[in-house]
C-alpha cells in the first residue's frame, strides 16, 4: 500500500499536475492552483473552512471555522459561524498572546445609551483579590500562577445590570474590559466631589479673610454670598432655595447639575435688591438620585450644595 501511494504521488510530481491537491518535489502539499516552494509544508490557495457536526442535548448542530485571506483590510480574517471562539484544549483554557487587541466599539451598533449611575458606589462593592491559580499540563505537571483579579460570581452579582460574565466549559468567564468605563466614571465623579470641596474651602478661606480684615469694634453683617437652605431636601423635584448675597443689585443665577457635572437646568435671576432671597424650583421628569446646585453671583461661583431627589 505504501509503495502504491509513493508511486502515485511520484507520478503526480513527474506530471507536474496543478490541481486541487499536489505534492511537489520538496514534499510540500499544495492545495489550489499554486506553484511550488520550500518555505511551508502546506500551502492553501484561497480560503480555509473547517466544518464539524455535533450534538448537544440530542440537538444536532454544526459549526464552521474560517480563515479568509484577502478579504479587505487587514488582509486576514479568522472567525467561526458561532459568535465566540475559545482558546481551550484538553480540559483547560490556554493563554493568548498578541501585540495589540482591538474591541468593536463603534457607535453605529450601540443604542439606548445612559450615563452610569453611582459608579463610585458600584466600584466600592467590588472586591479585588490576590490569588493563585493552578493548571495541569498534558504531561501531568502543575503550573501555579499568582494574579490580581476578581471572582466572576461576585462581580456578576454586583454589576447585574450588564452581561459581564459567560458560562463556558463549566467555568464562569469575566469580561474585564467592561470595568474600565466604570473606573473612568468613578474617577470623574470623585473629581467633581473634590472640586466641590475645593470651592467650599476657598469660600471659607475668603470668609475668614474678610473677618480678619474687619476693623476692631466693627461688625460684618454679611460674610459671603451662599445658599443658606434647600427645603425640602430630599424632595421630588419641587423645592425652595434660600440664599444670601453680599452686594445688593447683584446678578445671580443657579445651575442644577448631575453628579457627573452635566448641566440639566439653569435658573436665571435678575438684579437682586436685598441681601436675603428665596426662589421656588420645579424640576419636571427628573430621575431619582444625587445632584448639585451651584450659585453664581456676578458670574463668579460662590457656593455649591448637594440636592437629593427621591
Amino acid at each position: 500500500m505504501k509503495s502504491f501511494l509513493t508511486l502515485f504521488l511520484s507520478s503526480l510530481v513527474s506530471m507536474n499536475v496543478l490541481g486541487q491537491l499536489k505534492v511537489d518535489q520538496y514534499g510540500k502539499v499544495l492545495i489550489g492552483n499554486l506553484g511550488s516552494g520550500q518555505n511551508s509544508a502546506c500551502l492553501i490557495n484561497g480560503n480555509l473552512q473547517i466544518q464539524q457536526n455535533y450534538s448537544i442535548n440530542n440537538v444536532n448542530q454544526q459549526v464552521k471555522f474560517y480563515i479568509k485571506a484577502g478579504n479587505g483590510d487587514p488582509g486576514i480574517d479568522i472567525g467561526s459561524s458561532k459568535s465566540r471562539i475559545a482558546f481551550y484544549l484538553s480540559g483547560k483554557y490556554n493563554s493568548l498572546y498578541a501585540a495589540n487587541y482591538f474591541k468593536v466599539s463603534d457607535s453605529i451598533i450601540k443604542f439606548n445609551h445612559f450615563n452610569i449611575q453611582d459608579p463610585l458606589a458600584k466600584l466600592m462593592m467590588l472586591k479585588p483579590y490576590r490569588y493563585n491559580t493552578v493548571t495541569m499540563e498534558e504531561d501531568s505537571t502543575y503550573t501555579t500562577l499568582s494574579e490580581y483579579g476578581f471572582f466572576s460570581q461576585e462581580v456578576e452579582s454586583t454589576l447585574n445590570e450588564v452581561n459581564i460574565t459567560e458560562n463556558q466549559h463549566d467555568l464562569k468567564l469575566l469580561d474585564y474590559d467592561q470595568i474600565i468605563p466604570l473606573l473612568v466614571a468613578a474617577v470623574k465623579e470623585q473629581q467633581y466631589q473634590l472640586d466641590s470641596l475645593k470651592e467650599v474651602i476657598a469660600s471659607c478661606c475668603a470668609a475668614e479673610k474678610s473677618v480678619s480684615s474687619t476693623k476692631p469694634g466693627t461688625f460684618s453683617r454679611q460674610l459671603k454670598s451662599e445658599i443658606t437652605q434647600i427645603t425640602p431636601n430630599p424632595n421630588n423635584g419641587n423645592f425652595q432655595i434660600d440664599f444670601t448675597i453680599v452686594e445688593p443689585k447683584s446678578i445671580v443665577y443657579f445651575e442644577i447639575l448631575t453628579i457627573n457635572g452635566q448641566i440639566i437646568k439653569t435658573i436665571p435671576q435678575n438684579s437682586i435688591e436685598g441681601n436675603k432671597y428665596k426662589i421656588e424650583v420645579a424640576l419636571n421628569y427628573i430621575s431619582s438620585g444625587q445632584y448639585l446646585i451651584r450659585m453664581y453671583v456676578n458670574k463668579q461661583l460662590c457656593d455649591t450644595k448637594k440636592l437629593l431627589v427621591s
